[in-house]
């Protein structure tokens, strides 16, 4: 069942830094594992994200709304969030919250865990600590998957049920938040700027549109234990790339799994092709999604695998309220 708090969940995690100009290579660091990016000013303003926007302010910015006293919708225009092994998690959030947003969440903070504050070079930012008992056991487990995963640089999410969360309101109309202190330290000297890698020209691709709404990207190699990502699809390839997009009107949804070798990306293009084609004779499919699989296409060029289909955004809010 889709969950308010999951849908609340992803808008934190998937918001950007350059609003209405959408994310490039260029804006990441080369050493990225993953990022996600999403505009709330243009699902606004776009014609397909118009009707998806008022579903969010109706149902899940009201209740964030009405439980906390923050508008979510008039305080955040954007995020970033990216990973690496060498700085953690990072997120950056573009927009203007007030005065009294901020001390609501330094509040909700303080009552939820504890919170300690650090100055840096005269800008203040906070700690809020996670679940100390469960990161040490974490840490002391002696099994090798979970060396395998610290070694692969798998543990760079936003899960701070038991890791810790530095944030920051000290840069104007933005919110930064960091898993460590020296990445925060450095967010705050950089005024909140992500720092490129001047010896890499970005190990991650990015998909581009004219009016970007989302758009994700990552390594699956380096997710090798990580049982968030089960599918075989995924784990064959060696980039993976997500957009969403307003294209006339309609909700454009692409990816492309870039692999090793042609052969490869046409064995997976054969395999989505095939499970499409399953799904037509599935009598528990709702028809509006079965409409949607069927109309999905695939293609291969190279060693890259695009699959790409258009939703009509009324049909798209109609399932989530079905959903719900």
């Amino acid at each position: 069942m889709f969950k308010k708090q999951a849908i609340t969940a992803l808008l934190a995690l998937f918001m950007p830094f350059m609003a209405m100009a959408g994310l490039a290579a260029a804006d990441l660091p080369g050493n990225a594992q993953w990022y996600m990016y999403a505009d709330l000013n243009m699902i606004k303003k776009a014609d397909s994200g118009a009707v998806l926007y008022k579903w969010l302010e109706d149902e899940v910015f009201r209740e964030v709304n009405e439980e906390t006293g923050i508008d979510l919708g008039k305080s955040i225009n954007s995020v970033t969030a990216f990973a690496n092994e060498e700085d953690g998690a990072i997120m950056v959030v573009d927009g203007k919250l007030s005065q009294e947003n901020q001390d609501k969440i330094l509040a909700l903070a303080t009552v939820e865990g504890g919170m300690d504050m650090f100055t840096y070079k005269g800008k203040s930012y906070y700690h809020v600590s996670g679940d100390k008992k469960r990161a040490k056991e974490k840490a002391s487990k002696k099994d090798d998957a979970a060396k395998d995963d610290q070694a692969e640089g798998n543990d760079h999410g936003f899960d701070f049920d038991d890791e810790d969360l530095y944030f920051s309101f000290a840069v104007d109309d933005r919110i930064l938040l960091t898993s460590s202190a020296s990445t925060m330290e450095q967010l705050l000297a950089d005024k909140g700027r992500i720092k490129k890698d001047s010896k890499s020209d970005g190990a991650l691709f990015v998909m581009t549109a004219d009016r970007s709404f989302i758009q994700a990207g990552m390594q699956p190699d380096k997710f090798k234990e990580s049982t968030e990502f089960d599918s075989n699809v995924i784990r064959n390839a060696k980039q993976v790339a997500l957009l969403v997009s307003d294209e006339k009107g309609q909700m454009a949804i692409e990816a492309k799994l870039v692999t090793t070798e042609p052969a490869m990306a046409e064995s997976l293009g054969n395999i989505v092709r095939g499970l499409i084609s399953l799904q037509a004779f599935n009598d528990e499919v709702p028809p509006e999604l079965s409409s949607i699989i069927a109309a999905t296409k695939v293609s291969v060029k190279d060693a890259t695998l695009s699959i790409k289909t258009l939703l009509d955004p009324a049909k798209v809010v109609e399932m989530l309220n079905a959903a719900d």
